[in-house]
């Protein structure tokens, strides 16, 4: 039996091994790995907290107490 491949010249055992790309996967993949390492991502306890100092500083804000028919009838008087 003869081969053509040994331990000797065969990439797997000499390290000279290559990975062929047609469809550039690899590039792709690196691609997307360098533009995610670029973004900025928040934990979800950082966005709650922005959330709740919104909501804290909405709430703060005083509120008006006029009903519909007040407003109504200011904007009746303002014409």
């Amino acid at each position: 039996m003869t081969v053509d491949i040994c331990s000797k010249c065969h990439p797997f055992y000499t390290g000279e091994q290559k990975i062929v790309d047609t469809d550039n996967v690899v590039k792709k993949y690196e691609e997307r790995l360098e533009k995610s390492k670029k973004m900025s991502f928040t934990s979800k306890r950082e966005k709650m907290a922005k959330r709740r100092a919104k909501a804290e500083s909405m709430s703060a804000k005083p509120a008006t107490t006029l009903s519909l028919r007040d407003m109504l009838e200011n904007a009746k008087i303002s014409k």
